[in-house]
């Protein structure tokens, strides 16, 4: 159920609110959410490939021995990929989607001089969101010129962002209901975040 939800510029306290599930094999060797020590990256890691699904550009300003102690600077870069599902396979010499993400983060394009430059014949189906504090845009390799995103709330998954799935409007629906008014009254974590699990965590299956 790869899916992302992004509430762009809709809070002042919180411009960026972003929920996803990744889908993936459970055999994929997988590193959860931490600070890179190669690169400035604060994410998960896909062990197979070397890259990530979902990050933000973060780097430590101290070498300490606790990690508590570490100083950390951001730029306000985030990126996220998800695969597009169409049936066709992914062929044994395309590039991992993953590096988009870790190629964004790293670098100082902005985010649609970003999109505009990627080789999009290099990497199986994917839709791709970059941003930072400025500019959100979206890209896939199936048509979908790099667009900036309006603010208001997007929710993509598996096929083209303006496709209406099941679980894209059903995760919309909720996300009005139940998780955007709380941020509106209280932008503090504590207030919406396991309102915004609880959604990240339906089990609905599609009809047929």
């Amino acid at each position: 159920m790869c899916i992302v939800a992004i509430a762009w510029q809709l809070f002042d306290e919180l411009p960026l609110v972003l929920l996803s599930n990744r889908d993936e094999f459970l055999q994929r060797p997988t590193e959860k959410l931490h600070q890179w020590s190669d690169q400035p990256i604060y994410a998960g890691r896909d062990r197979q490939s070397g890259g990530t699904w979902l990050g933000i550009h973060q780097q430590s300003l101290t070498d300490t021995a606790g990690e508590d102690d570490t100083i950390y600077q951001q730029n306000g870069r985030w990126a996220a990929v998800l695969n597009f599902r169409d049936g066709v396979q992914a062929s044994a010499n395309e590039r991992s989607r993953g590096e988009l993400i870790t190629h964004f983060l790293t670098s100082t394009l902005s985010p649609m001089a970003f999109a505009r430059q990627i080789d999009l014949h290099n990497y199986a189906g994917f839709n791709l969101i970059v941003g930072d504090t400025r500019q959100a845009v979206i890209v896939n390799n199936r048509g979908h010129a790099p667009t900036p995103l309006h603010a208001g709330l997007h929710v993509i998954s598996n096929g083209q962002p303006e496709d209406s799935w099941f679980k894209t409007e059903r995760l919309r629906g909720r996300l009005r209901q139940e998780v955007l008014p709380l941020i509106a009254e209280d932008s503090a974590a504590s207030y919406w975040q396991a309102a915004a699990f609880n959604v990240l965590s339906d089990n609905t299956k599609a009809p047929d």
